[in-house]
């Protein structure tokens, strides 16, 4: 004995210190646990609130951009319905007036639709008719649209002149027949819709999104709201961010307004305008600490239980002992209330196994109504969509979905009930639970009821989609008071939620098949794409390699080919930028002559009305305005300094209205040395006497004067693609054109 005792008194020394160390290595342990911890909290964090921002600000991008497009059409209808009317006409319309205040009304986000003349003068607004005096010229939207373009302009914030309310003005401009400026068809933009439908969308803390233009960086709208004065200036780092950017990006310490924010932008649609989603990063700091003390707390709560664990594990020894003989009791009494649960839970899962694998919404919302007699026992049961709220009664009266009575019931009295009552049931706010219906609207005697059984006990549970949109609202009634329970409501909670996905299902399956088909006609006409690069493609070498060919026999050394050729690549290269620019469809006339012209760097006059041809039409007229002008630049007017070349053209009307007009285009040089015909054909000589010829069907002439050299051109717009369509069945090829004219020369 005396030696067991020893031997413990040698041993308890070192057992403390062992428990000392255990100590010191656990908490040494934990610590460095809980740094990991909160280290990996705040790079989970970072990288989630800046996903956040990035999936935030493309998503508010393109609701935007949907917003302009529709804003664009309604411009474009005002400004059709409007054309063919004088101003004073257009003052006076009352029905150009109801017309546009329809496509307002259709716009929660338009404010009004406004038509200023050439002046600026007010004519006609969906705000007032007549419209008051109002004056538009010294605005940015208006003087944007005093230059020639059809593109819809994002103007800055303002104040209404007529409204005296902040908004934006997008705007397209108005044109007359022949092209010249009419005046300027404005909208305004109800920021209180931007403010609401951001409101709705979730954000991370403290969040700040604001809608803004690229070349000044004015807010158009923002969230939170703030009043003008208080907007952000115009910020250096962003414009950099921007012009590295310019369709979507993300800031890490971007300065503006006193604070460090982060986040992300993104282009709406290929408007010049960003929506911004920013968050501070006081704000990311203070979420991470707040998510980050508990792990401190831990580590020292850790820290003193390695101190205590002993003393407090015999301590719980006691207790279990305790709490056995407790939950053996609690056991015991709620495994009779789980089998009440469970046979709910049968009913729920009979109707959820019903729902996962219904498509059609009627269906679904028939196979909730019936589950929710069986849970709650009600003699009548119904939904009512959220959108018969204010209709007509003969509306009213179809909006009861799935209605059901138990048999012995009266089904003209609860269908009435619904009926005088169905406003006020789709009016409330939540889950309504009554157990004397009467007492609580203060009828006890039921007086206000219509003839028949008085219905006493009412649930009434909404049923909203996962965004929260309102989809109608589960009612259930009975004759008798104090029918639901609380036990009723969570189950009838639970069935709405099941009905909720049920219909959201639904509508996905429809949304997903209308998708598919347009991935699969998006798919068609990327083939039909490649397919059409391909032939460009190859019909383009063919031209070069025609022109190779000419131009070989048509020079004497190496030196001048490479001159030669050279020179008609690049001005078969400006002609196909011109036409790339126009999408292959056209290119401006005006334009064309200016590019083969420029290298020159001479004295050059265009004159004559703003002509488009079509892409079969420019390569030809471009490759031989770039023969002329080598030509001239070589041995005509362009190499004396005092030369010059007008170039004058107009268009001929036709004879009849099925002929296309005709294009009559005059060069002329004067100032230069006297022109003399070639000694021989050289390719710019086939050129203007033959491929215009066969390829646009046209007639020149060549005069070779002491005054200098005079061409002249006269071809109907519409002659070479009839000819190229009538040859193949199909619209003409610009490049498979000009190739077919190139071999007709050799």
């Amino acid at each position: 004995m005396r030696q067991v005792r020893r031997l413990k008194s040698v041993l308890a020394p070192s057992v403390a210190r062992l428990a000392a160390l255990v100590g010191l290595v656990g908490a040494l342990t934990v610590l460095a646990a809980v740094s990991l911890l909160a280290f990996e909290q705040w790079r989970e964090l970072s990288q989630k609130t800046e996903d956040a921002t990035r999936s935030a600000a493309f998503f508010l991008a393109d609701h935007a951009a949907r917003l302009f497009e529709v804003s664009d059409l309604a411009l474009e209808k005002a400004a059709v319905a409007s054309q063919s009317m004088s101003w004073e006409e257009v003052e006076t319309s009352r029905g150009l007036y109801d017309e546009l205040a329809a496509v307002r009304a259709d716009l929660p986000y338009v404010d009004d639709l406004w038509l200023n003349d050439t002046d600026g003068k007010l004519r006609l607004t969906t705000f007032a008719f007549p419209a008051p005096a109002s004056q538009a010229s010294d605005r940015d939207a208006f003087r944007a649209h005093l230059q020639p373009g059809g593109a819809l302009y994002v103007g800055m914030p303002i104040v209404g002149r007529v409204t005296e309310r902040a908004t934006f003005l997008v705007s397209r401009r108005l044109e007359e027949a022949d092209g010249s400026f009419r005046g300027v068809a404005f909208a305004t933009l109800d920021l209180a819709y931007f403010h609401s439908f951001w409101e709705r969308i979730p954000l991370p803390p403290q969040a700040l999104v604001t809608l803004f233009r690229r070349s000044d960086q004015a807010v158009l709208a923002r969230h939170p709201h703030a009043a003008l004065t208080d907007l952000p200036g115009f910020s250096e780092e962003l414009e950099a961010l921007l012009a590295a950017g310019p369709g979507e990006g993300r800031f890490t310490q971007l300065a503006q307004n006193g604070e460090t924010r982060f986040g992300a932008y993104h282009q709406v649609g290929a408007l010049p305008v960003y929506v911004r989603v920013s968050v501070p990063t006081h704000a990311l700091v203070s979420l991470w600490l707040g998510n980050a003390w508990p792990y401190g707390v831990f580590a020292l709560a850790a820290i003193l239980s390695l101190l205590g664990l002993t003393a407090y594990a015999r301590h719980e020894a006691r207790r279990d002992a305790a709490s056995r003989d407790f939950l053996q009791q609690e056991v015991a009494r709620r495994t009779a209330a789980l089998e009440e649960e469970t046979q709910a839970l049968e009913a729920l899962n009979g109707a959820s196994r019903i729902l996962s694998a219904e498509l059609d919404p009627d269906r679904a919302v028939r196979a909730v109504v019936d589950a929710g007699v069986v849970l709650t026992g009600a003699e009548c049961a119904a939904f009512l969509g959220a959108d018969a709220a204010g209709e007509a009664e003969g509306a009213a009266a179809a909006a009861l979905q799935a209605f059901y009575v138990r048999p012995g019931a009266s089904a003209e009295a609860f269908r009435r009930f619904l009926q005088e009552r169905q406003a006020q049931l789709l009016a409330m706010q939540g889950i309504r639970r009554s157990a004397n219906l009467h007492e609580e609207d203060g009828d006890p005697g039921g007086k206000a009821a219509s003839a028949g059984p008085r219905i006493h006990s009412l649930l009434a549970v909404p049923v909203a989609s996962r965004s929260g949109k309102n989809l109608g609202r589960l009612i259930f009634l009975h004759s008798r008071t104090a029918v639901f329970s609380a036990r009723s409501e969570r189950l009838i909670l639970g069935l709405a939620a099941q009905a909720a996905i049920a219909i959201d299902n639904a509508h996905l399956f429809t949304a997903a098949q209308a998708e598919i088909a347009a991935r699969k006609a998006t798919q068609k006409r990327q083939e039909l794409l490649i397919r059409e690069l391909h032939h460009r493609v190859k019909n383009t070498l063919a031209i070069v390699q025609a022109i190779a060919g000419l131009t070989a026999r048509s020079v004497e050394d190496v030196a001048a080919f490479n001159e030669a050729f050279s020179g008609r690549l690049a001005s078969l290269a400006a002609t196909h930028t011109l036409l790339t620019e126009w999408s292959w469809e056209k290119a401006p006339l005006k334009d064309l002559l200016r590019e083969q012209l420029e290298p020159y760097a001479g004295d050059y006059v265009l004159e004559g009305p703003d002509i488009e041809l079509s892409a079969t039409q420019a390569v030809p007229i471009g490759m031989a305005m770039h023969e002329l002008a080598t030509n001239a630049a070589k041995h005509g007017a362009l190499s004396k300094p005092e030369g010059r070349v007008t170039v004058r053209w107009h268009l001929q009307a036709p004879a009849d209205e099925v002929r296309a007009p005709t294009l009559l285009l005059e060069w002329q040089e004067r100032g230069g040395p006297p022109a003399a015909p070639p000694e021989r054909q050289g390719f710019g000589s086939r050129l203007l006497a033959e491929v215009l010829k066969v390829q646009l069907q046209a007639k020149t002439h060549v005069v070779y004067g002491e005054e200098g050299l005079t061409f002249r051109l006269e071809a109907s717009l519409g002659a070479a693609e009839a000819d190229d369509a009538d040859r193949s069945g199909q619209p003409a090829r610009p490049a498979q054109a000009s190739e077919d004219a190139a071999v007709a020369t050799q």
